[in-house]
């Protein structure tokens, strides 16, 4: 008896599907390098997969700071790992900028060192600020202790 492979669903419909994947990986590509969040001395600008000319927030549109170090590990591959830093801002509009992965600073300062600036503007403002000494102790396994030094200082400002 002769083996035949039967004509399924996926072999009849070859072309489209091949062409469906290419357009799905297009514009997962095109979503992960047109998210990017630029922070300026007085407005942040969010440019994203569904706004690309930007959507432009003011320093009063903050409402909540949310800061601390993660305890376990994702179970989504690459969204956080344990022992990382986070430092997210909430908008008005319930979106949420984070900070803890900043993909350039002016002049290649270190992110925590901006963000500690930022904090400080913010705290002073009057912006509501939750922060976690919980599981600091875990970045001092990874990084230096100037850096560690910085993530305390921004943990531990508050007014």
């Amino acid at each position: 008896m002769e083996f035949r492979p039967r004509n399924s669903f996926i072999n009849k419909n070859r072309k489209s599907n091949i062409r469906l994947f290419i357009a799905i990986n297009v514009i997962l590509f095109y979503k992960i390098i047109s998210s990017v969040t630029v922070i300026t001395k007085n407005k942040i600008i969010d440019y994203s997969f569904l706004h690309p000319q930007g959507q432009v927030f003011n320093y009063d549109d903050i409402i909540k700071i949310n800061t601390g170090v993660y305890g376990r590990t994702s179970l989504i591959p690459l969204k956080y790992s344990k022992g990382e830093f986070f430092y997210i801002l909430e908008l008005k509009n319930g979106q949420k900028v984070h900070l803890n992965r900043v993909g350039g600073t002016k002049d290649d300062e270190h992110d925590f060192f901006v963000i500690r600036r930022i904090d400080d503007k913010l705290v002073n403002r009057g912006t509501l600020k939750v922060s976690s000494m919980e599981n600091f102790e875990l970045t001092t396994k990874d990084l230096d202790k100037i850096y560690t030094d910085k993530i305390q200082d921004i943990l531990q400002n508050t007014n």
